[in-house]
């Protein structure tokens, strides 16, 4: 049996919680690398999934051979860097969220995939369940009538982590979350990127609504990245929304 070969960028709490172990489930599918800093946290990563080749250094990673695709589940103002990285060796890439901080960055990713004829994936969960699908089948069908108005909520026990307070939840993890992923502003922190982007990713999966008037109010933490978001917006079909976290 033919097996798929992936190495991980970013090799911290929610690679070793999940991505790592659902991949070492899968009888086709090998880790062969991992990338972190830290060379003590390497070793931990090492041993305990019994990776054959670890390194601080993602250009090392990209330069093996036997690669295939990659994981990019490093901070998320490196999403864009790495995930170009690994584009441009000619890797297929699933792309923790947000896939960048930029939409332009965004943009030139999903390019870069096409033109080399690879693919991106943002690990958005809920677009791929049945009741997804089934909600997405019926809205494109007509059968439920034209969206006039849209209210995604979402919220979760998050304060500590996006406060820079810690991860209360995470204390018998591998590693904990690094804090400053999450509440540095400079870093790509606060709850819209953290958080809110898979429900958006579902609402934009089903519906096929394109905004095109944005005004928001947003509460900050003590680390000034925002906790809370109040959002509203018109859509291109005339459609008006709520967004909230």
């Amino acid at each position: 049996m033919s097996r798929v070969r992936i190495g991980i960028i970013g090799a911290g709490h929610w690679a070793t919680e999940n991505h790592i172990p659902v991949l070492k489930g899968f009888p086709d599918v090998e880790v062969v690398a991992a990338c972190r800093i830290g060379q003590e946290q390497l070793r931990k990563v090492q041993q305990k999934f019994d990776i054959p080749f670890v390194t601080e250094d993602f250009r090392e990673l990209l330069a093996l051979d036997n690669l295939d695709g990659v994981i990019v589940s490093s901070r998320h103002d490196l999403h864009y860097e790495h995930a170009a990285a690994a584009l441009t060796t000619g890797r297929h890439v699933l792309c923790e969220k947000p896939l960048a901080l930029m939409s332009t960055d965004a943009k030139k990713l999903a390019s870069l995939a096409q033109s080399n004829k690879l693919h991106i994936v943002i690990p958005y969960g809920w677009s791929f369940t049945d009741y997804a699908t089934e909600a997405r089948k019926r809205i494109t069908n007509g059968e439920i009538g034209r969206i006039q108005h849209v209210l995604c909520h979402m919220s979760s026990a998050l304060r500590d982590l996006f406060s820079g307070e810690g991860a209360s939840w995470a204390t018998e993890s591998l590693f904990v979350p690094e804090m400053q992923t999450w509440s540095d502003p400079e870093k790509g922190g606060g709850y819209a990127h953290g958080q809110l982007t898979p429900a958006l990713g579902l609402l934009f999966w089903i519906s096929d609504l394109e905004p095109v008037e944005v005004c928001a109010f947003l509460g900050p933490s003590k680390t000034g990245v925002d906790i809370s978001n109040a959002i509203t917006c018109r859509f291109s079909n005339g459609a008006t929304g709520m967004l909230g976290v």
